[in-house]
């Protein structure tokens, strides 16, 4: 039984005003302001020690960044390889579609990860550029007394 547009506007209002009902008087919602609580001292031993640099060399410090910007781009390079997979078939064949084969997958997965390498070797040779020219203009460099 359907009366018309009548009856649906009186449901939407009816469901606007529980929803804002329900926001304005859970404790999670925050409409009114609570009393400040004094904050407690952690307990011992619940907070990690100061953060203490270790001594790396260069090199490892370098091979770590290298790692974690080729693993860090791996899923945008999968992202957009796939893009590409997806958009050359539908330029050949004229229709779009998600499907894939193992063997397109797989090709994919692996453009992606050589792609990724690559963008860590391109970050390792910038970092290696950027230090030298520190380096050099460093040792260049007179202090004046």
């Amino acid at each position: 039984f359907y009366s018309g547009p009548e009856e649906i506007r009186m449901r939407y209002r009816a469901f606007v005003l529980l929803a804002v009902s329900l926001l304005a008087f859970s404790g999670g919602g925050g409409v009114w302001a609570q009393e400040a609580v004094e904050p407690r001292a952690p307990a011992p031993g619940a907070l990690p020690d100061a953060f203490v640099k270790e001594e790396k060399s260069p090199f490892l410090a370098g091979l770590r960044r290298f790692e974690i910007v080729t693993f860090g781009s791996f899923p945008i390079t999968l992202l957009y390889t796939n893009m590409g997979f997806r958009l050359s078939r539908y330029f050949q064949t004229g229709t779009y579609s998600t499907d894939t084969t193992d063997s397109e997958a797989m090709l994919s997965v692996g453009i992606a990860a050589l792609l990724s390498l690559g963008v860590g070797a391109i970050d390792a040779v910038i970092r290696g550029i950027r230090s030298s020219r520190a380096d050099r203009s460093e040792s260049g460099r007179v202090d004046s007394p």
